[in-house]
């Protein structure tokens, strides 16, 4: 329990540690307006190899084989992983996310702008790279375009048969020359959402009767 005086204290601090039988948590996400509105996310610590909350994020591939438990942050890296929490595979995968545009109702457009390789201590070379991508929400399946584009060669591509209105996440995913996909979850993704429709009275049929109505959608409702 948080005493107001000390709550008083902490009312401005986004990171803050505090003595609790004789070991010293970490007190994160503070979220705080007021002190009624506080809000504290703490743990006393993980087993080797674990961060966050609950301890429920494994650490990189980190040459201490543990990390920062609140960041998940790596002193070194080990097996030629890099990244600042050498969570990038020794492998050929892109720096950043592609790039959107042109998103409508149904359909939009991705472009690779960048092709800087996040990781340079691979041993198969990049050959050709296409693009995956899925609704944010959580446990939908990723789904791959059927266009595929010469590594270093940029190149539009378009997705179709998307939902309105719906939050969608996209990577590129290049493959080597020995044909093999390099998948990872931490790779650079992009977010974008579709188009809501704004219905008009163009865009329907009704049909009144007695107790009822009948409304028909024209065929651009239809994805």
């Amino acid at each position: 329990m948080v005493s107001s005086k000390f709550a008083k204290k902490m009312e401005h601090k986004s990171i803050v540690r505090v003595p609790l039988d004789g070991k010293i948590p970490l007190v994160s996400l503070v979220e705080v307006n007021t002190v009624s509105q506080l809000t504290l996310n703490y743990f006393l610590g993980c087993d080797s190899g674990f961060n966050g909350i609950n301890c429920k994020k494994r650490c990189g591939h980190c040459s201490k084989h543990s990390c920062d438990l609140v960041s998940g942050k790596c002193d070194s890296c080990s097996d030629n992983y890099v990244g600042a929490k050498c969570d990038i595979p020794p492998v050929p995968v892109f720096s950043e996310p592609p790039v959107m545009s042109d998103i409508e109702y149904s359909e939009a457009t991705v472009k690779v702008k960048n092709f800087e390789l996040a990781n340079k201590n691979y041993k198969d070379p990049p050959d050709v790279y296409y693009v995956e991508y899925r609704k944010a929400r959580e446990n939908s399946e990723w789904m791959a375009s059927d266009q595929r584009n010469p590594f270093n060669k940029s190149a539009i591509i378009i997705l179709q048969h998307l939902e309105p209105n719906t939050e969608y996440i996209v990577r590129s995913v290049i493959t080597t020359i020995d044909k093999k996909p390099i998948i990872d979850e931490n790779l650079p993704h992009a977010a974008f959402t579709t188009k809501c429709y704004e219905i008009t009275d163009h865009d329907f049929i009704s049909s009144t009767y007695n107790t009822s109505i009948r409304v028909t959608f024209n065929s651009k409702f239809q994805v």
